[in-house]
């Protein structure tokens, strides 16, 4: 049995999505009570890396399992009997996109990776992160469960 050598892989990743209509995003009251609720009243930390709002982390609130654009086209009971008790958040029920059961606490470097380069030299853990935005779901959730000491991220090199 062959050991590959540590390497480097480039993935180009394009998606085309079609959106059913819906109205333009603004932040809904349910959505702010939940985030409010979730980063400073409960002070969860980040699902990535573990930071906290008590620490001085801007933390932000993720959309798991559907964002406000596609909620016209989800099926809400499908996502509650798929996930009964696979919510990030205390076991909460999924009500709506913007419930709190649907949303993940993590900091504004593993949701947006912003800022774009610096994302990369997470302070907390002094290792390469990206958010969930910039990365396919296998190589993101990845970051959580990583080795100490470990990258599994390089930093783009213009060519």
């Amino acid at each position: 049995m062959s050991v590959n050598q540590p390497h480097e892989v480039d993935f180009h990743h394009e998606e085309h999505v079609l959106y059913p209509a819906h109205d333009d995003r603004t932040e809904s009251k349910e959505f702010k009570e939940a985030r409010h609720h979730l980063i400073v009243v409960l002070d969860t930390p980040c699902f990535i890396c573990g930071v906290k709002h008590s620490e001085g982390a801007r933390m932000e609130s993720h959309h798991l399992f559907g964002e406000y654009s596609l909620s016209n086209a989800l099926d809400i009971a499908k996502i509650n009997a798929d996930h009964p008790h696979f919510t990030p958040n205390n076991d909460l029920p999924i009500t709506s996109v913007d419930s709190e059961g649907n949303q993940l606490s993590l900091c504004e470097w593993c949701h947006r990776g912003k800022p774009k380069y610096e994302a990369l030299h997470h302070p907390r853990n002094k290792h390469k992160t990206a958010g969930v935005h910039e990365l396919t779901f296998p190589i993101w959730i990845a970051q959580k469960y990583r080795l100490q000491g470990v990258d599994i991220l390089v930093e783009a090199v213009d060519k």
